[in-house]
């Protein structure tokens, strides 16, 4: 009998339009906006399959969101169908109107970016507001009891700074910290010599734990492009694989269906306009690097793995955009302390 894949999370990039123009942005957004973008009756429809879908929740990003009109009721129309919402944002200017939305459907948290110190903010995003802006967004929603978490894209760039990020959130009583990779993808991948080393990366992991210990207060989680991870180490619970066609989709502002919106630079499953979410979600021809898993797909030394069966490869979006394959991740939090310690003759 056929498996059945339970949709839980669904990820919108309800517009590609933007107001900055980050140097890592991932969907390489416009300040234009593209006629050809979902609409919103076209997302509520959407909102309406998922919810046929059982999913539990729908993060709304970009571009950024806000810039997205009728943005306000898509979010009305997900609480309405018994959906949590959550959003993504650069915070720079959240409409009034939009306000009185998160008021009335309160989302389950927004995610607000913090690259680095004022200056290295302001000069990674294009904009020399930015940072004072963003600040004063926390303010607003802080005021209206809406839970923020600060989500940080680490690079060379901003490495050295992920200590006075840390230093912000305590200052602002924020109550999470996701903290995730540069890759390859949309913009990024003109600066390919941003990336984090092997070395830097190990480096990082240990900040996040170390982080971990003493700010036990604040949720900070590594993101899934760390892959497999011991429980509690660098994220609550122990990272299940990559969700994409398995308990996650991503959509992007065209209608393009794949399983995680950070795959920018592979084929889509299908589109929107094509055929309704529900039907691409239950077609057992697609999402096949995930369903179909096999070893034969993997590198070698993640072949060799014994967590092989659970890691699987690691974050597909990284390992499409660094190999061009899936399933070949690059960035391992267990591989490196393997290493580490294979080195230093300790063993495992």
């Amino acid at each position: 009998m056929r498996k059945k894949y339970n949709l839980e999370t669904a990820l919108f990039e309800t517009t590609a339009r933007c107001n900055f123009n980050c140097i890592f942005c991932g969907s390489d957004c416009k300040s234009e906006l593209n006629p050809e973008e979902l609409s919103v009756p076209e997302w509520r429809a959407i909102v309406d399959d998922l919810a046929g879908l059982g999913a539990k929740r729908i993060i709304l990003s970009g571009g950024e969101p806000t810039l997205k009109e009728g943005v306000g009721d898509l979010a009305i129309h997900i609480n309405s169908r018994g959906i949590q919402w959550g959003m993504v944002s650069n915070g720079f200017s959240i409409p009034q109107d939009f306000l009185r939305v998160m008021e009335r459907c309160k989302p389950y948290a927004i995610g607000l970016s913090i690259d680095g110190k004022e200056e290295t903010h302001n000069k990674l995003r294009g904009n020399s507001r930015s940072f004072q802006r963003v600040s004063e967004s926390i303010k607003k929603f802080q005021e209206r009891e809406i839970p923020i978490s600060v989500i940080t894209t680490v690079h060379k760039a901003n490495f050295y700074e992920l200590s006075a990020i840390a230093s912000f959130i305590l200052e602002k009583r924020i109550y999470g910290w996701q903290i995730q990779l540069a890759m390859p993808f949309g913009r990024m991948g003109e600066r390919r010599e941003l990336l984090l080393s092997q070395e830097e990366f190990f480096e990082l992991c240990i900040f996040v734990e170390t982080v971990r210990k003493f700010m036990p207060f604040v949720n900070i989680a590594a993101a899934d492009c760390f892959a497999w991870a011991s429980a509690r180490k660098i994220r609550d619970g122990r990272w299940p694989g990559c969700g994409g066609g398995v308990d996650a989709v991503g959509i992007d502002s065209l209608g393009n269906v794949r399983g995680c919106l950070s795959m920018t630079g592979c084929e889509p499953e299908s589109n929107i306009r094509e055929k309704s979410l529900a039907e691409i979600w239950n077609d057992p021809n697609l999402f096949q690097y995930n369903r179909r898993f096999s070893r034969k797909n993997l590198s070698e030394s993640c072949r060799q793995c014994d967590k092989v069966l659970v890691c699987k490869g690691g974050c597909n979006s990284q390992s499409f955009s660094m190999t061009g394959k899936f399933q070949q991740g690059i960035y391992c939090w267990y591989g490196s302390r393997k290493e580490r310690r294979e080195q230093s003759g300790n063993g495992l």
